[in-house]
């Protein structure tokens, strides 16, 4: 019973086949574009054989595998053939109650949703799989050097596999999702009105001012929380299209299902590399950290007949043929080493952590002079510190282009100037409800009154000090040229390197902001790189 108490074990094997959700634009329109949602299956295991594979993943976190009073699980969750499709919705005469004698207790409906077939969709998001792998362990804390209250500590380790995502998305599918998310919106304040439901606001009555209840973190004592989620992914791919406008106008749509996307535009071709982060919760501090690898951006809309600006975002120098093969024979023999493109940091201590460090700091001063206590007042009491890092960006600025993106992702201006109008009556039809409303408070008007004078004198309390917030940006080299496409010439070349910008919250209010700019210059590009008069503005 004893060892029974000590190590407890939780077979678990869930397989399941998740349901395929179907969101058609309009249920009255014959024709019109619908998403196909596949969830796929849903697998959840327990993995018994892992003292072997886990001994890495518990040294990071400072889990010791040998430990006799530990308890330590692991579980595995896999998602498989996740995606998002899309297709054209079609809407077929539902067959009446008298004609099928076996569903005459239901009642009839005019339509019924016919789920397309795999040759008449598209794919918004190719099929993926999500792998996720939970390590936990429990110990007594009066193992722990630092621990001698004894008690229980649980430790957990996730690690999420992200597969090779690609999203191809068109514009039909954004306006869809543009238009389904104002009609929710929509029916959601239309309930509200009707219900006659206040906005959720608590009252103290102590000072008169609303507050929100926040969830308390004296449950669960941050000594007993030891958490880390890390997070990778090799490949993630964005493709946009433009299957309604084009690029000369109207697309009219093709008799057959099959053949509608062979119109579309392309616009733009996005690819990130070589993602990852990591999650770490430990006793007084939090911490998070992200990098990206690369990211090139294809343009697919220019019509430059050289194709000059085909590469419109790069984090990798964009070079001719001629110095590109120059280049690699230059560096044959020599392992260059790329860096990443962006790298996060994200630190945040505790108030009991930077507490006791004020205590420290007080004992080491041990004077009460003036300028001592100056300096204890603006100890910080929390501190959150984010440093974000770029290495090399290059970007060609085409203005078609962006004026493409931007008209693929927005509704056309007709509807938008009729949404306008309507939300224009939402509101006016929503302050004349609220003002009826009023007047249904007269019965409390005498309660409402006792209230304000007793909140007229609230008791005098010291506005709360911000917490501390540092801000590091550091950023390599910038490189925009400003392209005309239709006319195949570039205008200006604008440089920016060795950028550092520095900002910190001061104690009573306020901000300092540092910045630090190495080089930056405006070329002119219609000369010759290297000649005195290249350079229209330099530092």
């Amino acid at each position: 019973m004893d060892a029974l108490k000590k190590r407890k074990f939780f077979h678990i094997k869930l397989d399941i086949s998740a349901p395929c959700l179907v969101i058609p634009g309009n249920v009255l329109d014959d024709g019109g574009m619908t998403v196909v949602v596949d969830f796929g299956r849903f697998r959840f295991h327990n993995v018994e054989d892992h003292h072997g594979q886990d001994n890495d993943a518990l040294t990071q976190l400072g889990m010791s595998a040998t430990e006799e009073s530990s308890s330590q699980d692991t579980w595995e969750l896999i998602l498989d053939d996740i995606s998002v499709r899309q297709s054209v919705f079609r809407a077929a005469q539902s067959s009446s109650n008298e004609d099928n004698p076996v569903d005459s207790h239901l009642p009839s409906s005019p339509l019924a949703v016919v789920v397309p077939s795999d040759e008449d969709m598209r794919s918004i998001i190719e099929p993926f799989t999500l792998e996720f792998t939970f390590t936990t362990n429990t110990f007594d804390s009066s193992d722990e050097p630092d621990n001698s209250d004894g008690g229980s500590i649980t430790k957990l380790r996730i690690h999420a596999t992200l597969p090779r995502l690609v999203f191809k998305v068109t514009t039909s599918a954004v306006r869809l999702a543009s238009r389904l998310g104002r009609r929710w919106r929509q029916r959601r304040k239309m309930r509200r009105v009707r219900e006659g439901r206040p906005p959720k606001k608590e009252i103290d009555l102590s000072n008169g001012q609303s507050s929100t209840t926040a969830p308390s973190s004296a449950s669960v004592p941050p000594e007993e929380k030891k958490m880390e989620f890390i997070f990778s992914a090799p490949l993630i791919g964005f493709r946009l299209e433009n299957d309604v406008d084009g690029s000369d106008g109207p697309i009219l749509r093709p008799p057959n299902a099959a053949d509608m996307y062979s119109t579309s535009a392309p616009i733009i071709d996005l690819t990130a590399r070589d993602i990852s982060g990591r999650y770490v919760v430990i006793p007084y501090k939090t911490q998070f950290t992200a990098r990206l690898g690369q990211l090139v951006a294809i343009d697919l809309y220019q019509r430059c007949p050289k194709g000059r600006f085909r590469t419109f975002l790069s984090s990798v120098a964009i070079v001719s043929a001629k110095r590109r093969e120059s280049r690699t024979k230059a560096t044959d023999r020599m392992a260059e080493r790329v860096e990443d493109l962006v790298s996060i940091e994200y630190t945040k201590h505790s108030a009991t952590a930077i507490a006791c460090g004020n205590a420290e700091h007080k004992e080491d001063k041990g004077g009460d002079d003036v300028e001592d206590r100056h300096q204890d007042a603006i100890v910080p009491t929390a501190s959150s510190l984010l440093s974000i890092g770029f290495h090399e960006l290059y970007l060609e600025w085409n203005p078609e282009t962006v004026a493409a993106i931007q008209a693929s992702l927005r509704l056309p201006m007709k509807e938008r100037l009729m949404n306008r109008d309507k939300d224009e009556k939402d509101k006016a039809a929503n302050s004349a409800h609220l003002g009826s409303s009023i007047v249904e408070l007269d019965k409390t008007e005498n309660l409402t009154v006792q209230l304000d004078s007793n909140c007229m004198h609230p008791p005098y309390k010291p506005l709360p000090t911000p917490p501390p917030f540092q801000l590091s940006f550091t950023l390599s080299k910038l490189r925009v040229n400003f392209n005309k496409d239709f006319r195949s010439c570039r205008l200006v070349l604008a440089q920016m390197d060795r950028t550092v910008v520095l900002l910190a919250t001061k104690p009573h209010g306020g901000s300092k902001i540092t910045m630090k700019l190495g080089n930056l210059s405006l070329l002119d590009s219609s000369t010759r790189e290297g000649t005195l008069y290249s350079q229209v503005v330099g530092l």
